[in-house]
């Protein structure tokens, strides 16, 4: 009897290492795996690791709320007649993102290997975790926002996009908030008796 139990606790531990292991190594390991499809341009192997038709649904979706908010927050003609555009162009963007050398791009934009000493303005892409099932790959200037990757058995699929809270940001800046204004009355030298 106390042999089964030594032998029992002895599986438990080992599945508990295995657990942990994966639970901390495989999001890595799956962007790492899509990040070298993309460079060495397999798209077999890139397909693999992304659910197209949830990718695709979730940036026409992330898109449309996007421009809706846009759409109240600013009725002048010119920002809607902008959006307007923008929502016409949706479709395309979406198919064009979630084909195959849209993805190369995006993961090819990953690897910072190549990236010149001094120029990684972006930061280094991390991996938030929401969950056991749900991870989002996000960058410095980009927290909030990123990739969303998905669970689907042991290995992780790229389904979805989180698009930063105060919108896209403009040239590769993430979005700041707007200076105070300088007091309009300028403040006179104290009098001296």
């Amino acid at each position: 009897m106390r042999k089964w139990i030594i032998v029992a606790t002895a599986l438990l531990l080992i599945a508990t290492a295995c657990f942990t292991g994966w639970y901390v190594w495989s999001p890595g390991w799956a962007v790492k795996r899509l990040v070298d499809a993309a460079k060495s341009n397999d798209d077999a192997a890139l397909a693999a690791g992304v659910d197209v038709p949830a990718l695709k649904a979730d940036m026409k979706a992330d898109f449309s709320a996007l421009f809706a908010a846009k759409a109240l927050e600013d009725r002048s003609p010119g920002a809607q007649m902008s959006i307007a555009i923008a929502r016409s162009m949706l479709p395309r963007i979406v198919e064009q993102l979630g084909s195959p050398d849209g993805l190369k791009a995006t993961f090819a934009a990953l690897d910072d290997s190549e990236t010149l000493p001094g120029s990684k303005a972006i930061g280094k892409p991390q991996i938030e975790r929401q969950g056991l099932s749900r991870f989002r790959l996000s960058r410095d200037i980009s927290k909030g926002s990123g990739l969303v990757f998905e669970r689907r058995g042991l290995s992780w699929k790229l389904t979805g996009i989180d698009l930063p809270p105060g919108g896209l940001p403009v040239s590769g800046k993430a979005p700041t908030p707007a200076p105070s204004a300088p007091s309009a009355t300028p403040k006179a030298p104290a009098a001296t008796p």
